[in-house]
């Protein structure tokens, strides 16, 4: 929808649906290296697990923001390709940290932060429907939405996770 809405062609549309997943393959398979790397150089653990779920949480947010005010097809799949691929930098940060902070229990862990991170999928699309639905499938309409689900969810789950995340075993868990 918001492809149309920016009025692009079918080959900027194609390559949208695509882009996103490849390069966010290619930032998972190369952050951990990078992670592990730079904690071997002595560098705290929780503040590189920290440093890059904040990367991976702020960054994206603000480049959705951009490709919401874009003018340019190229400029715009160019930008959420970006996005989604730096979104991938959390295998590092919160997806590592669930096997550290409680190995035993990181698989049950893993189910329920899935879990719990299906309700922005479910509740985006519909808060987007209500959105188009009240401005109509307007360039505006989606700049609310990105924003919305861009800066202003990653911004408070940025700091809940800088303030809160230990890369520790917090229940004496390990063997």
């Amino acid at each position: 929808l918001f492809l149309k809405a920016m009025h692009s062609s079918d080959d900027a549309t194609r390559l949208a649906t695509t882009l996103p997943y490849a390069a966010n393959v290619l930032v998972m398979i190369l952050i951990g290296p990078l992670a592990d790397a730079i904690i071997s150089t002595g560098a705290s653990r929780t503040n590189v697990r920290r440093s890059l779920q904040a990367v991976s949480l702020l960054l994206p947010g603000t480049l959705l923001l951009a490709a919401a005010y874009g003018r340019d097809d190229t400029a715009v799949v160019l930008l959420v390709s970006i996005a989604y691929g730096v979104n991938g930098v959390s295998a590092a940060g919160f997806s590592a940290c669930l096997i550290e902070c409680c190995p035993r229990y990181s698989a049950q862990l893993v189910s329920l932060s899935n879990t719990i991170a299906t309700v922005p999928g479910i509740c985006a699309p519909l808060v987007v429907q209500i959105l188009t639905a009240h401005l109509g499938s307007t360039k505006e309409s989606f700049q609310i939405a990105f924003l919305l689900f861009g800066l202003a969810m990653s911004i408070p789950a940025t700091i809940l996770f800088c303030c809160f995340f230990k890369a520790e075993d917090i229940l004496g868990t390990c063997v």
